[in-house]
């Protein structure tokens, strides 16, 4: 390493301690913001493209691609199944052949191109091309990988972990945001021109219907998530065991679940039920969220090896790719709303059983991560 790379502005500091103590964004490194803005832009692409892709799909050709419906819905779905395989790929990339920072530039690039050949009618305007495309979005995760998530990690030690905790909830509200943004515009535009729709998302990486109920969940995530990082960086929740923090996140899922039993024992036969219990779910969901994403995230970061960061990120997120798969398959069961209202107190059981044994052991699990 050169005396360059060794010394900082101060003389007596490295390179790598002025980062690690720098605050000039919030009270964390620059680079929190840089990456969040990247994570910024990456939701609204990725929002931006399956706001619309479906029904580019199966529009009439001209208008669309004149897919049938089934088989719209079954490349959107073996899209998303692919994503979750490749980002394990591109995970091992990141940490042993790339570099997560080269990884995420070049990935950004790939799905970029991507984006900006949808927009182009003459090009993506053919069955046979659409799968290439989508073959070049497939092929920026096995690039990238999870590499924003571990080099946000890369920026803090070990040991800080308020910080490194309200890092992963600015990740959250620029989510949040791209997630209230991107539907709503893209949507809106790429109704009328699917082409623009999907230009516009180009930028971003390189009809306001029934679904809008779910920003809702948006809007109170953009409001709370700031409420969190103040809570870990400026007041003494800073110094809450990050096991509690994670165990508090799984409870109130348990009581969002639970809420959304109340009116279905009591109130059985006077649906449909106050759009209110629905407004305090997803306040519930919002406190968990701010609590189990970015804690989830700065744990990982915390105990995995030098070598592995952003294979152990890709894991992370994989153990919900695996319960929405198992959610899937319990849904064949419960096919009615009838049916799948009964799920409720189920998921109110199980969760509330998860947070007291996180509870009950916190010590001992935290004593076996040191």
């Amino acid at each position: 390493m050169s005396d360059e790379l060794r010394q900082g502005p101060d003389s007596g500091k490295t390179r790598l301690e002025d980062v690690l103590d720098d605050k000039k964004f919030l009270g964390h490194p620059r680079g929190v913001g840089a990456l969040a803005a990247g994570n910024f832009f990456n939701s609204f692409a990725w929002g931006a493209l399956y706001a619309i892709l479906i029904y580019y799909l199966y529009s009439p050709y001209t208008q669309g691609l004149g897919f049938t419906q089934g088989q719209a819905a079954s490349m959107v779905t073996a899209m998303g199944a692919c994503n979750s395989i490749f980002i394990i790929l591109g995970s091992w990339l990141a940490d042993r052949v790339l570099g997560m920072r080269k990884a995420l530039i070049i990935g950004n690039i790939v799905k970029g191109t991507a984006f900006g050949l949808l927009a182009i009618p003459a090009f993506s305007l053919a069955q046979g091309r659409i799968f290439a495309i989508l073959g070049l979005f497939l092929m920026s995760l096995p690039i990238m990988g999870a590499s924003n998530a571990s080099l946000t990690g890369q920026l803090y030690r070990k040991a800080d972990n308020g910080r490194r905790d309200a890092a992963f909830t600015i990740h959250t509200i620029a989510n949040n945001i791209a997630g209230l943004i991107a539907p709503v515009l893209v949507g809106q535009i790429g109704m009328k021109n699917y082409h623009i729709g999907f230009l516009i998302a180009a930028v971003a990486a390189f009809l306001y219907g029934s679904g809008s109920v779910g920003t809702i969940y948006t809007v109170l995530g953009l409001v709370l998530a700031p409420v969190f990082v103040w809570l870990w960086t400026k007041t003494r929740a800073t110094h809450i065991r990050t096991t509690y923090k994670y165990g508090l996140g799984i409870l109130f899922t348990a009581l969002g679940y639970g809420l959304l039993t109340i009116p279905i024992v009591l109130f059985k036969d006077q649906a449909p039920y106050s759009l209110l219990w629905m407004v305090f779910y997803y306040l519930f969901l919002t406190f968990s969220d701010n609590l189990v994403g970015p804690i989830g995230l700065s744990f990982v970061v915390k105990l995995s090896p030098d070598a592995y960061h952003t294979q152990m990120q890709t894991a992370w997120g994989q153990a919900g790719t695996i319960g929405n798969g198992i959610a899937l398959v319990l849904f064949n069961f419960y096919q009615t709303a009838d049916q799948q209202v009964n799920l409720f107190p189920i998921m109110t059981a199980l969760l509330l059983v998860t947070a007291l044994f996180i509870f009950v052991f916190s010590k001992n699990i935290e004593k076996d991560m040191v």
